[in-house]
């Protein structure tokens, strides 16, 4: 196995509000930082330690913008991701094992297994390619991973158990 850096490896995970006081709060966009990955052929594991993932910011028209929230409330939110939602002392590592399925001149597609939180599950990325890199994205529940997802007041504001997650990888990264 090869390792591969991930500085040009982009993963951002997208989070939406829903409730009743959904009009007072945000979706939010995380970034997937310091990820380590291996290659082996067509197949591939990254790791991921969930305390290298930073809060880019709230989206407005799904825009993300990183001055909406207040540094306390950034703060509140990666502390709530990290020890409600996450249990990174119980779970401290997360990987995501795949093999490239289909690799055409306009898609890709990464079938895998996503381990979080104590828990695996496949997970499937599917994308376009766009000149020499490639775009894709995925959607789980947070609940098949035993996640409660992140609720405030009495539960009138909560964060959708549906996470999407975007990738953009050199096709170098893919080969």
């Amino acid at each position: 196995m090869s390792r591969f850096n991930v500085d040009d490896v982009i993963c951002h995970v997208h989070t939406r509000k829903e409730g009743l006081l959904s009009r007072i709060a945000h979706d939010l966009c995380f970034s997937v930082d310091g990820l380590d990955v291996q290659l082996d052929g067509k197949s591939g594991e990254a790791e991921i330690d969930p305390m290298r993932i930073r809060l880019l910011g709230a989206k407005r028209n799904d825009v993300v913008d990183p001055k909406v929230l207040s540094a306390g409330d950034r703060k509140r939110v990666l502390a709530n991701l990290r020890t409600d939602v996450l249990n990174v002392a119980k779970f401290p590592q997360i990987s995501y094992r795949w093999r490239l399925e289909l690799l055409t001149p306009t898609t890709v597609t990464l079938q895998g297994s996503l381990s979080l939180h104590g828990v695996e599950r496949p997970l499937v990325f599917r994308g376009a390619v766009d000149g020499d890199i490639a775009r894709l994205t995925a959607r789980f529940d947070q609940r098949d991973f035993g996640i409660v997802p992140f609720r405030a007041a009495f539960g009138a504001l909560k964060v959708h158990p549906e996470l999407r997650i975007e990738l953009t990888v050199p096709l170098t990264a893919l080969d």
